[in-house]
């Protein structure tokens, strides 16, 4: 393995990098929540929850291996098993589309200064990594700190 696919395992495990993925990733899903609430017109406002048993479906398999005669399959049915859900009941909630926009351009800014940050810091990570030695790059990555 080259020293630079070597310095991108060890850089791209660090946890600190993959935090600031995930907060790019949420900022993501902030943002397209307000462009949908925005398309609709209102937010929702969800409240009064509580967890409901699902339904139980049941479900049908077609075992061929285990039939006797090579071209049969035996057909068996069991239950899928019982999960609760939550459940909510959902209020629509008049929104101001100026509070919205301007609250999605500081997430936008937010998103853009956190990606800033992280291409800083990979690269950092990526110079520093690229001239330790495989033992010592291997040392780091076992222990996912640099």
């Amino acid at each position: 393995m080259s020293a630079p696919e070597r310095a991108r395992l060890v850089c791209e495990r660090d946890s600190a990098f993959n935090d600031q993925q995930k907060k790019i990733i949420q900022l993501d899903g902030v943002i397209s929540e307000i462009d949908e609430a925005m398309a609709r017109g209102y937010r929702i406002h969800k409240g009064n929850c509580r967890k409901v048993a699902s339904k139980t479906s049941i479900q049908t398999i077609h075992d061929c291996e285990s039939a006797q005669d090579p071209y049969a399959c035996i057909e068996k049915q069991r239950s899928a098993s019982i999960e609760d859900q939550t459940v909510c009941d959902e209020t629509p909630v008049p929104l101001n589309r100026y509070d919205e926009i301007e609250y999605q351009d500081r997430l936008r800014q937010d998103k853009r200064q956190l990606k800033n940050e992280m291409s800083r810091a990979h690269t950092g990570c990526l110079k520093k990594i690229q001239d330790l030695s495989p033992e010592e790059a291997f040392k780091i990555y076992r222990g996912s700190a640099y």
